[in-house]
C-alpha cells in the first residue's frame, strides 16, 4: 500500500503489532483516497486509477498510484499506444460485427460508460444504464467478452445474475466509477427478491443514492452507487421507468450475416483484442 518493500527479521506476533501499527498510523486514511478505480483527479492531477498502477494524460502509467480494490480488475500497463496501421485495421471491422444500429450503439454507450466519473460530479445528471438483450445465440456474449470489455479495460469475471449477493454487489459498485457487468439476466425465472435486487440498483445506480449499514462495532459504514452498469439476459424488466433509464440493445439472430460473423472473428484473434484494448486506451487518454 505504501509502495515500499520490508525485510522482516523477528517474531510473527511482532510483526502482526507492526503491521496493525503501519495501518493505524498510515493507511486507514489513505485507503478510501486510493480505493475506487476510475477517472480521478488526485493531488491536481487527472488519471485513470487502477490496482496497477495509474494512466496519465500522456499515456503514460505511474505506479505511484494504485486503486486498492480486488474487484475491478483493469491492467494498462502493457498495452500499446494506437498506432495508425492498427487503427486503420481495426477501422475495418469495428462497426460491422453486427447490425449496423447495434454497433454504434454499443460503441458510443460503452464510451459514454466511461465518462460515468464526470457524469457523477454533474448534479441530476447520470449515465444509463446498457442493457443487452436478446435470444439465445445473437451476440450478447460475444459483445461482452470481446467488445465491451477489451474497450472499458476490465480484465475481471462477469458477473451472473443468479448468484448475485446483495451485499457484494453493493461493495463492488461502491469501490469503482467503472462500469460493472451482469450477465444472464432472466427475471422471469428468478425470485421475487432477485427480481426487486435488480430494480433498486437500476433506480439507485441512475440517480444518487446511499446506503448507510452498520458494522459489528456498531458504527456505521456508508456504500454509494459509484458505478456504471451494463446488464445482458434474454429478458427486460417490465417496469417503464426502468425502461426509461436503461438503453436498451436488442440483439437477434435473423439480423446476423455472414459479413458480420467474418468480421467478428477479427476480435477473437489476439490482434482484435488487443487493438480494442489499445483504442479503449486510447479514449481514456483523451477524456
Amino acid at each position: 500500500f505504501m509502495n515500499m518493500g520490508f525485510f522482516f527479521d523477528g517474531k510473527p506476533k511482532d510483526l502482526n503489532m507492526f503491521k496493525a501499527w503501519v495501518n493505524k498510523y498510515f493507511l486507514i486514511e489513505k485507503r478510501n483516497e486510493y480505493l475506487l478505480t476510475g477517472i480521478r483527479e488526485i493531488e491536481n492531477k487527472k488519471m485513470l486509477i487502477t490496482p496497477n498502477g495509474a494512466l496519465m494524460k500522456n499515456g503514460d502509467i505511474d505506479l505511484n498510484y494504485k486503486a486498492d480494490n480486488h474487484i475491478t480488475l483493469v491492467n494498462f500497463n502493457d498495452t500499446k499506444r494506437l498506432d495508425k496501421e492498427t487503427a486503420t485495421e481495426l477501422s475495418k471491422h469495428l462497426f460491422n460485427w453486427n447490425s449496423e444500429k447495434n454497433c454504434y450503439n454499443v460503441i458510443g454507450s460503452l464510451v459514454a460508460n466511461m465518462l460515468n466519473s464526470i457524469y457523477r460530479e454533474c448534479n441530476g445528471i447520470n449515465v444509463h444504464v446498457t442493457s443487452y438483450v436478446g435470444e439465445s445465440g445473437s451476440g450478447k456474449s460475444f459483445t461482452i467478452d470481446n467488445i465491451t470489455r477489451p474497450l472499458l479495460g476490465l480484465d475481471n469475471d462477469t458477473m451472473v445474475f443468479s448468484s448475485i449477493m446483495p451485499h457484494g454487489l453493493l461493495r463492488a459498485l461502491n469501490d469503482t466509477y467503472m462500469p460493472t457487468i451482469i450477465d444472464e439476466v432472466k427475471p422471469s425465472q428468478s425470485g421475487e427478491f432477485k427480481r426487486q435486487l435488480l430494480s433498486n440498483t437500476i433506480r439507485s445506480i441512475t440517480g444518487e443514492s446511499t446506503v448507510i449499514k452498520g458494522t459489528q462495532n456498531q458504527g456505521f459504514k456508508t456504500y454509494k452507487y459509484n458505478s456504471s452498469l451494463i446488464i445482458a439476459g434474454e429478458e427486460t424488466l417490465d417496469e417503464t421507468a426502468l425502461k426509461n433509464r436503461c438503453n436498451i440493445i436488442w440483439f437477434s439472430c435473423n439480423e446476423m450475416t455472414e459479413d458480420n460473423i467474418k468480421n467478428g472473428g477479427y476480435f477473437l484473434t489476439k490482434e482484435g483484442r488487443e487493438a480494442m484494448k489499445s483504442l479503449g486506451m486510447e479514449i481514456y487518454i483523451h477524456i
